[in-house]
C-alpha cells in the first residue's frame, strides 16, 4: 500500500488507487477504486472493505468505485469541460493497471 495514499484517506488494503479531480467550475472531488468485497477470497487474502465498506467508512464525502471501472470513470472526468487537475497515485496498483488504457 502507497504511504501516500494512506495518508490522504486512511485506507489500508493493497491494490487500490486514490484520485483527485478539479473541474474548474467545482471543488476539488475524491475518486477512490477499490476491489470488490469476496468472502471466498476473504479466507485467503483476509476482508476486503469493498465499495460499500469504503464509501460508508473511510470515503464518505467522496466517491468509491470498483478498480476495475477505474479506467471508464477516468476517462469520463478526464473529457469533462473545465478539466484543471487530476492527480492519481496508483503505485501500488501492479499488473491491475489494465483498466487504465485510456
Amino acid at each position: 500500500q502507497s504511504a501516500d495514499l494512506w495518508y490522504l484517506c486512511g485506507f489500508a488494503e493493497p491494490q487500490s488507487a486514490l484520485a483527485c479531480v478539479r473541474p474548474s467550475s467545482a471543488p476539488a472531488r475524491w475518486l477512490l477504486f477499490v476491489h470488490p468485497a469476496d468472502p471466498e477470497q476473504a479466507m485467503w487474502d483476509g476482508p476486503r472493505a469493498g465499495v460499500r465498506g469504503a464509501a460508508e467508512h473511510i470515503l464518505p464525502d467522496g466517491e468509491v468505485h470498483q478498480l476495475q471501472r477505474a479506467g471508464e470513470v477516468l476517462r469520463k472526468e478526464l473529457c469533462s469541460d473545465g478539466m484543471q487537475a487530476l492527480l492519481l497515485d496508483v503505485s501500488s496498483c501492479g499488473r491491475s493497471l489494465a483498466p487504465f488504457d485510456f
